[in-house]
């Protein structure tokens, strides 16, 4: 199973284009505009692939490829050289700001916290489910520095008023779930599937989900998870691009939401090892979360987090960083209740 997960990369590289080191933005073979995205490795990002698979950005005229990385801030690296036009992610897009490239959030993929905080099984009967306290004096294992489960690791610590917790970085989920599973840490800051399999493979239970901790986490439910961002020299320079990336993405999940098989078919190719009946799990979980709306109402609590732990260094107002005139195509979309 670890081995399935951690070939992710490699399998979703594979069937749904990879990167040839140059940029995109220009003509692809047969007159189509090619665009080139990079994610991190997660649930998460798999309506990207399905919407490859499925060619909606294909109707729009795009040659869309995708890498994908299990260390975001190699992610982050390979958007901020230009060798891919989308960094599709969370909070690390937002770091591209410290390094004074200014960048735009066109579109959403994910609304509401999509982590979850997992501990290992033999501490289920010692401590009370969504009960942020049991935290206090654990080894907790996160991912890498600046990215978004470290930070918000961080700052519920913090907020919470944690100061005993010890947290380990890893390279990406899979190096947290491997730190879980070899017995190094206590629990784990995650995000499916790596919840789903620490519980079913009797590793670890769900302490809380961020995105209905309103408590211990008040800015999970409305916070903009994931989104595509791009350097604003791109948005300027490719506006027709960015049009059809949009209606491209909403496109997918307006009709995914309709009928999830897409994103269930696309999660068990890139996970072939992996139960196929526990991938369709998965996927029915996240699947009302995702939706190309950026909600200002979720934005500023999110500043101010990425403030509070140092990810970002200077504020940036909503309408600066978001791609406000986009509203009326996010719209198209209506969230299932």
């Amino acid at each position: 199973m670890l081995a399935s997960i951690a070939g992710l990369a490699m399998v979703l590289g594979v069937a749904c284009g990879s990167d040839d080191g140059s940029g995109g933005g220009g003509e692809s073979s047969g007159g189509m505009t090619a665009i080139k995205m990079v994610v991190p490795q997660s649930i998460q990002y798999i309506p990207v692939f399905a919407a490859i698979d499925g060619g909606y950005f294909e109707k729009q005229g795009l040659d869309a490829s995708v890498s994908e990385f299990t260390d975001v801030q190699a992610a982050r690296t390979v958007f901020l050289s230009g060798d891919v036009d989308v960094l599709v992610g969370a909070s690390i897009g937002n770091t591209a700001l410290n390094d004074n490239v200014p960048i735009k959030h066109v579109v959403g993929l994910y609304t509401g916290d999509a982590q979850q905080i997992v501990l290992k099984k033999d501490l289920e009967s010692k401590v009370e489910a969504g009960d942020v306290n049991a935290l206090k004096g654990l080894t907790l294992a996160t991912t890498t520095p600046g990215s978004g489960a470290d930070t918000t690791l961080r700052a519920l610590l913090s907020q919470n008023g944690i100061t005993d917790a010890k947290v380990i970085n890893n390279n990406g989920l899979a190096g947290a779930y491997s730190a879980l599973s070899e017995g190094r840490v206590d629990g784990m800051i995650t995000a499916e599937p790596f919840t789903t399999n620490a519980i079913e493979d009797g590793l670890g239970f769900q302490l809380m989900d961020l995105a209905d901790a309103p408590d211990a986490w008040p800015v999970g439910q409305k916070l903009p998870s994931v989104v595509f961002s791009v350097k604003e020299d791109f948005y300027n320079d490719n506006r027709e691009t960015v049009d059809k990336l949009v209606a491209g993405v909403v496109d997918a999940l307006i009709d995914f939401q309709k009928d999830p098989a897409p994103l269930v078919a696309a999660a068990q190719k890139a996970m072939p090892d992996q139960d196929k009946d526990r991938t369709a799990e998965v996927v029915n979980k996240v699947l009302p979360r995702y939706s190309p709306i950026i909600n200002e109402d979720g934005w500023d609590p999110a500043m101010d987090l990425w403030l509070e732990t140092g990810a970002l260094e200077n504020r940036v107002e909503y309408d600066q960083i978001v791609a406000t005139d986009y509203e009326k195509e996010w719209a198209r979309f209506t969230p299932s209740s």
